[in-house]
């Protein structure tokens, strides 16, 4: 998911839609994994927010 949330975003696509995928993936991957992830939650509220 998120290979295809950067692909779009690059090509400057459906900003919207990329922004919130690269945050739903956030969501899940904190969610999921908690242990092995490093705290970098967050990363993708400003994008959804510019985007939006």
């Amino acid at each position: 998911m998120e290979k295809i949330q950067l692909f779009e975003s690059e090509k400057d696509r459906y900003k919207c839609q990329a922004s919130i995928l690269g945050l739903q993936t956030e969501l899940i991957e904190s969610y999921y994994f908690k242990k092995s992830r490093k705290k970098q939650n967050g990363i993708m509220i400003p994008y959804v927010i510019n985007n939006c």
